[in-house]
């Protein structure tokens, strides 16, 4: 019998990004190394631009309510990204105008389809719903994405409600950033609403390429991101400052050795996992770097960690999606180790997960290589490219092998990889999440040790699969209203909603490889074949290797 209420708010279902949980240990440990930067705070020109627009508010309009200051930032919010959208369309080269703006996956669209030559700014910056707007939070995307950082670096204060906005070190950047700009034809062109294409070419300076060409403001953008001493110091943000350069001294090791089609940021996991370059060198860095680069090695290897249980879990649903409904836990194992278990130990089943590690260690290429197919580098990849697809029984087999291939890899790697305690690593917020290298390397040491693999499998799939689902679902639902069940428990059984593909984090190296283009720290040459460090680049390294 269905009971229909109108007193319980509907719960709202959304898809969910780490059904498992096993996502957050990662996601702990690249916050630590990367303070001050985050996935959505995409350009470096931003954390000058808008200490200087707060600055310059206060400077033009001395008195402004608070509506008046969200209409002016809206239309200031736009209009640098039109500035940037006619400046690409101008001369081209997206990563160095566009990328990473706010509104630039709708914002150029409307420019191209603009009748006559002048874009009217109040058409895209309204609040209410409508297709034309740029931005949903108030604040655009100060409020949405910068407001935060910027706070944490210290550079802005308050919520813009009480009237403390700006610190002397926002005051810095805020003046460093008006030396190259003409901040009165900037707040005309915002006051007159209809801007001109030829207004827009007037106001280039604003495009985030010009970062480069303000002297004072480079400066004070790198003291900050630099973490110099000074007004921008914190003593919190010297892994930031280390990540950084631990990138800048890869570039110049490997310049010669990486892929121009790989990315700089998929190289850089990579490389600090198996502490070598792609041809197997040694990526020798200064004690200063070591820490760092072991905290990204971590990272890393609990990143191998969590697709290999995310791929259990998808291969499972993938293969039982059919079923819709299981009686109950033991039917979902079950269901799951006949699917598998034939394929995946075709010879001997009972093999004790310690005599397969063992095993392992004799097959394993040397962690230094891990270009070779068999490394698990490379196994990732693979299991993360089988997973991306519609997948077939047969790449659903391949994908629950390579997953116990990644995971007799981190085993069999265990005695020469420590589990560092520096100052980046919170263990105790890394284990309130139950899946994690610490327990991975518990369980290896004692509770799987004596473990047939096919039992192995049955309890990776129930306890790191389906229970730990559970686990993070109902505490969705109970602290935050929300359902996220990719199978969801009902009298009748387990009803089958949908699966999720593996996948890594996202771990801000994209936006830290864009703000040192951004900087002038890096150069993408068109007479080289790759990424190389200019002469700012290479400065900055040995200042801050040592």
């Amino acid at each position: 019998m269905e009971v229909l209420t109108t007193w319980l708010k509907p719960i709202k279902s959304i898809g969910g990004r780490d059904p498992l949980g096993v996502r957050m240990p990662s996601e702990i440990i690249y916050a630590d190394l990367v303070p001050g930067i985050t996935n959505v705070t995409d350009r470096a020109r931003y954390y000058s631009f808008y200490p200087w627009l707060v600055w310059a508010i206060h400077q033009q309009y001395p008195s402004l309510s608070l509506d008046e200051f969200v209409r002016v930032i809206r239309r200031a919010d736009c209009l640098f990204t039109f500035i940037a959208i006619e400046h690409q369309e101008r001369e081209g080269r997206s990563g160095r105008h566009l990328t990473g703006l706010i509104g630039s996956q709708t914002l150029p669209k409307k420019f191209r389809e603009r009748t006559g030559t002048s874009i009217q700014l109040s058409a895209f910056t309204q609040l209410e719903e409508s297709p034309f707007r740029y931005f949903k939070n108030r604040l655009g995307g100060l409020g949405q994405y910068y407001l935060g950082p910027l706070r944490d670096l210290r550079i802005l204060d308050g919520d813009f409600k009480t009237g403390s906005t700006i610190t002397p070190a926002g005051e810095q950047l805020a003046t460093a950033f008006d030396q190259g700009v003409p901040r009165g034809a900037f707040f005309a062109a915002i006051e007159a609403d209809v801007v001109s294409v030829e207004t827009l070419q007037e106001l280039t300076a604003f495009c985030p390429c010009h970062l480069t060409t303000n002297a004072a403001e480079q400066q004070a953008t790198l003291d900050l991101l630099f973490n110099r001493e000074g007004i921008f110091y914190q003593p919190e943000n010297h892994s930031r400052r280390a990540t950084l350069v631990l990138m800048l001294d890869l570039v110049a090791q490997a310049e010669h050795t990486m892929r121009r089609d790989e990315s700089l940021a998929s190289y850089f996991r990579a490389c600090t996992y198996a502490g070598a370059l792609s041809n197997g060198a040694a990526w020798e860095v200064t004690e200063s770097l070591a820490a760092t680069r072991d905290g990204w090695s971590l990272y890393q290897r609990n990143e191998l960690l969590s697709i290999a249980i995310q791929g259990i879990f998808h291969a499972a649903i993938e293969e039982l999606w059919e079923l819709v409904m299981l009686e109950n836990r033991a039917a979902f194992c079950e269901q799951f180790y006949s699917a598998f278990a034939g394929e995946i130990f075709p010879n001997d089943p009972q093999v004790r997960f310690s005599v397969a590690v063992e095993k392992m260690k004799e097959l394993l290429p040397d962690l230094k290589d891990w270009q070779n197919e068999k490394h698990e580098i490379q196994l990732g990849r693979k299991l993360l490219q089988l997973g991306s697809k519609e997948t077939t029984h047969e790449s659903r087999v391949e994908i629950v092998r390579i997953a116990l291939e990644i995971l007799l890899a981190l085993a069999a790697r265990n005695k020469s990889a420590s589990l560092p305690n520096h100052y980046f690593i919170d263990e105790a917020a890394i284990r309130a999440y139950p899946i994690n290298l610490f327990t991975f390397r518990e369980n290896a040491d004692g509770l799987w040790r004596d473990k047939p693999l096919q039992e192995l499998l049955r309890w990776l799939v129930t306890e790191w699969g389906l229970d730990a689902h559970l686990r993070v679902a109902l505490r969705k639902l109970r602290l935050e209203g929300l359902d996220t069940f990719r199978i969801k428990p009902l009298d009748s059984g387990l009803h089958l909603i949908a699966s999720e593909q593996p996948a890594y984090t996202t771990p801000r190296l994209a936006q830290v490889c864009q703000m040192l283009f951004d900087v002038g720290a890096l150069a993408f040459p068109a007479s080289t074949q790759g990424i190389t460090l200019t002469p700012l680049g290479q400065s900055l390294l040995e200042e801050c290797r040592d």
